[in-house]
């Protein structure tokens, strides 16, 4: 946790994990809201890296406590998504898997119900995503390699601690077993800026997090996983890529660069209340337009050099 935050967000942290009822686990989440917005407006230069993984850490700490454990039949909640990657906001969808204790059940409903209650939103997870015991995921994380699943391994790979671990081993024989996290990736890639006359068109609808911070972490995942790295921070995850030879240090630079400038905006957006809406073009702050069109230019440019690299590579290896 970084030292920098105000005492009232380190001290709601340290109450998270702690919560003996749902009545004081929601109370915790809605305040944490109040204090995210508070955190921002009184700032006047926002490190949206440290607000982010706070804010994501709080609700992690929340879903392992012993009120949420208690809701769960003693389930152990492994966060992935955004909050995995610790770079949630209230937005942002919360993920899970629910590791079951040998001979109990689980209903993913109430954890459901819970976190809607409590100001949360819930993105759902593939329909196999059922409660199973840690063998069961185990089985399915080697499943989802085999059926080059890029959208499973991309939550076992989010969900960090020995899920990542084991999806990491599962690939570690062939680093071309990573590729459909890069499919998936590519998939979700924005598509080209219109312009008309030099300039984005006025009209055009903006979704800063579906056209920079999703791409992004997809990209910087799939670097990660090949390097056989199991970070989950997104900044972190480029930079394991370029150590490990997967980005370059330019793509890595660009990245970074784009990254910083996708969550800060995305933080701002939100605390402007318009953080889960998409937006017209005409209608953002002139800094906030120049900021999303810099980060855009520098993403493309990283997908178009990654994608033109390894699938020259790709080329070159099926030839032979």
């Amino acid at each position: 946790m970084p030292t920098s935050l105000h005492p009232s967000l380190r001290q709601l942290l340290e109450q998270a994990p702690q919560c003996p009822s749902l009545a004081m686990a929601r109370d915790i989440l809605e305040e944490s809201h109040i204090l995210l917005r508070n955190a921002i407006s009184h700032e006047d230069k926002v490190d949206a890296w440290s607000l982010t993984r706070w804010f994501s850490d709080v609700v992690q700490a929340v879903l392992h406590s012993p009120a949420v454990s208690d809701l769960c039949g003693g389930a152990t909640i492994v966060v992935t998504g955004a909050f995995g990657r610790g770079h949630g906001l209230p937005t942002s969808g919360v993920q899970w898997l629910s590791v079951l204790r040998e001979g109990r059940s689980s209903d993913d409903a109430a954890l459901k119900q819970f976190c809607e209650s409590a100001g949360l939103t819930v993105h759902p997870t593939p329909d196999w995503f059922t409660p199973a015991d840690k063998q069961q995921w185990r089985r399915r994380i080697h499943q989802s390699v085999e059926q080059g699943d890029g959208e499973a391994m991309g939550l076992f790979a989010d969900a960090g601690t020995w899920v990542a671990a084991e999806l990491a081993a599962a690939v570690s024989s062939d680093a071309e077993l990573s590729t459909p996290l890069l499919t998936h990736a590519a998939e979700v890639r924005p598509p080209a800026i219109e312009v008309i006359d030099g300039l984005p068109k006025r009209d055009r609808v903006v979704d800063m997090h579906a056209e920079l911070v999703v791409p992004l972490a997809k990209l910087a995942r799939w670097a990660s996983i090949r390097a056989g790295n199991t970070v989950t921070e997104t900044d972190r995850r480029i930079a394991a890529g370029e150590v490990a030879g997967v980005l370059s240090h330019h793509e890595a630079a660009y990245a970074r660069e784009a990254w910083t400038a996708a969550i800060t905006l995305q933080l701002h957006r939100w605390a402007d209340r318009a953080g889960g809406h998409v937006m017209r073009w005409d209608l953002l702050p002139q800094l906030d337009r120049s900021a999303f069109g810099a980060a855009s230019r520098l993403l493309s440019d990283v997908f178009a050099a990654v994608e033109a690299r390894y699938n020259q590579a790709k080329s070159v290896e099926e030839g032979k």
